[in-house]
């Protein structure tokens, strides 16, 4: 039996589908969080290689434009992350393009909920911690709401997200219907 549906989301606050009638109940949530800021960031990085280049003629332009563009592919990495929950975990796409793209199982996820980021918290902005070797993580962009996986083993994972309480609860709820043989295959 499947549990009642959620109001629907504005386009703001991303989207919730269920699946299609007579398959297994699914959610499926996407959200995201940019930070302004680094757009600003990148145009002085910009500005500043350009004005560098113009003023100096000597071997260090180069060294200078090399460090330049990792500055630039960082904070483009940086300035955005897109969440989405499906049936098979999370799903993390950093930046615009979203070439950079992590994702979490289902069998590791054991709980969610939305908490409110400090960057300061967590060292700044970026990727924060390690899962590995820390067991707690956080992809910072800006402060705000963001969602908290609890992982296997009692890992912990903070993501900068809109809408992360809802996240949270679609998580919470699709973790809920899991079948029993699901859970103990997990573990």
């Amino acid at each position: 039996m499947s549990p009642p549906p959620l109001p629907p989301l504005s386009p703001e606050q991303g989207s919730a589908r269920a699946s299609t009638p007579g398959g297994p109940w699914r959610e499926l949530w996407t959200a995201s969080a940019h930070n302004p800021w680094i757009g600003l960031t990148l145009v002085i990085v910009i500005g500043h290689g350009a004005v560098m280049n113009l003023l100096l003629h000597t071997t260090a332009v180069a060294y200078l434009n090399a460090a330049h563009l990792l500055l630039l592919v960082v904070l483009e990495l940086f300035s955005k992350l897109r969440v989405r929950f499906d049936a098979r975990g999370v799903g993390i796409r950093y930046g615009h393009l979203g070439w950079l793209r992590q994702r979490i199982a289902l069998e590791r996820i054991e709980a969610a909920r939305g908490l409110r980021l400090d960057p300061m918290e967590h060292g700044g902005f970026g990727y924060r911690g390690s899962l590995r070797w820390s067991g707690r993580a956080a992809l910072v962009v800006r402060a705000g709401w963001g969602l908290e996986l609890v992982l296997d083993g009692g890992k912990r994972l903070a993501i900068s997200v809109d809408d992360a309480e809802r996240g949270a609860e679609l998580i919470n709820r699709f973790l809920a219907q899991r079948s029993p043989p699901e859970a103990l295959a997990r573990g």
